[in-house]
């Protein structure tokens, strides 16, 4: 992937999605069934400081499902009306993350001689591009999500230069990236819990490191851990304290309550799940757990949805483009095992099992929500996986030389701009003329 040609191709490609991104966010109307309650969270905090108490909330704070973006955990909606409340432009609620997506790219680029394996985190899928370009926090979440891959992944990181460093004090330069990756985690810890996946391959690198390391370096490895285990767990309180004033131990109560209170009747949790819409709480109407892949074709709509679905969920390319990616995927992870298999190396064959472990929870994850609450299997509650799989070809990066991964990785990415050009835009901009 270091091939001159090819690098300036890829920069190419990375800065292109930054303006079909753009373009969405400026140009385009309200299309995704989401981003009305969202953009109603993020009006608040035009004008707002303090986060509310839900039982406060007017109406128009709620979505259909009687929910509230205001009462989650993260900063997403703070941070981007402040941006909002200074940008005098009809979507402005959007252009945080646009911001958000500019950065990442900008790190993709300027790092790429040296780490050419971040591309993976925003290359081959135009899934992830997607939610950089309408109001949601899964944004925020997945930003995160990348600038912690890159301290686990890039040696010259700021974690890996104190942890790769045997002559360790706490000096100030230590104390920053102690702090740094702390607020880091904690904030991952505010976000959605598929994000999670991310601190768990972060606990697993991180215990790598600890038991590969010699004894005496065991013990200051550990206070390391220590520290940031203190002050994230410090940063955490300090929003979750707000929710205790509030709501003490019965938010979930609470919310359940606002639920009934403002959501529509088919989708009302007071309502008996016999008179609820059709694909919500399968199990309790006793579904077989079978008729999720044969009559609602739950590993189509999840993988379909991750290789690009846009809008709702409505906005499809011709089948015999998710047949090629899927195609693609299978040839670039059948690459990248048997090199894997060939280096007869045990810590790389820890690291592809822990990442196959994560793929696995992540998938059972959207199975267990689509069964037991609502079906919904949603490729974008796929893309924490992204990080994971940069992750595991930043430890077999050599592999990038491979004239065959090269070919996988520039079909994928191809195939994602083919996907953005051919159907997600024109899809995008039918639906603005509609509403």
């Amino acid at each position: 992937m270091n091939n001159r040609y090819i690098s300036i191709i890829v920069k190419i490609m990375l800065s292109i999605t930054l303006l079909y991104i753009t373009v969405i966010a400026a140009a385009s109307s309200n299309v995704h069934p989401d981003e009305t309650v969202t953009k109603a969270a993020i009006e608040y905090y035009k004008t707002n400081f303090m986060v509310p108490d839900m039982r406060d909330l007017p109406d128009d704070k709620f979505c259909s499902y009687g929910q509230t973006r205001l009462c989650e955990l993260t900063i997403y909606y703070f941070i981007a009306g402040k941006i909002a409340a200074i940008i005098p432009y009809e979507t402005s609620y959007r252009f945080f993350n646009v911001l958000l997506a500019f950065i990442i790219v900008f790190i993709i680029i300027k790092n790429y001689n040296k780490s050419p394996f971040l591309l993976f985190a925003f290359f081959i899928t135009p899934q992830v591009w997607y939610i950089f370009s309408y109001a949601t926090s899964d944004a925020l979440d997945y930003f995160f999500a990348f600038i912690l891959i890159c301290q686990l992944s890039v040696k010259s990181s700021m974690l890996n230069t104190m942890l790769n460093d045997d002559n360790f004090i706490l000096n100030k330069s230590n104390i920053i990236t102690i702090i740094f990756i702390s607020l880091l985690t904690a904030l991952i810890l505010m976000a959605k819990p598929n994000y999670y996946l991310v601190l768990l391959l972060m606990g697993y690198v991180l215990l790598k490191k600890y038991f590969m390391a010699e004894n005496d370096r065991r013990k200051t490895l550990f206070k390391i851990y220590a520290a940031v285990a203190v002050c994230s767990l410090a940063v955490f309180l300090s929003r979750y304290s707000i929710d205790l004033y509030y709501y003490g131990f019965d938010k979930s109560e609470i919310f359940r309550q606002m639920r009934i209170i403002h959501a529509i009747p088919m989708l009302n949790p007071a309502t008996p799940f016999n008179e609820m819409y059709e694909t919500m709480f399968l199990a309790a109407k006793d579904v077989p757990l079978i008729t999720l892949f044969t009559k609602y074709g739950f590993l189509q709509v999840l993988i379909g949805s991750f290789f690009g679905l846009y809008g709702g969920m409505n906005i499809a390319a011709h089948p015999v483009y998710y047949f090629i990616m899927l195609a693609a995927y299978l040839f670039f992870f059948a690459v990248l095992f048997n090199y894997i298999i060939k280096s007869h190396n045990k810590e790389k064959y820890a690291d592809s099992i822990t990442a196959v472990i994560l793929a696995l929870i992540s998938v059972l994850l959207v199975l267990y929500y689509s069964y037991f609450i609502d079906f919904q299997p949603q490729g974008r509650y796929m893309l924490p996986l992204l990080p994971v799989i940069t992750y595991l070809v930043s430890q077999n990066k050599e592999i990038l030389q491979n004239k065959y991964m090269v070919s996988a990785v520039m079909a994928m990415g191809i195939l994602s701009h083919i996907y953005v050009l051919s159907t997600g835009l024109k899809g995008i901009f039918y639906y603005n003329q509609l509403y």
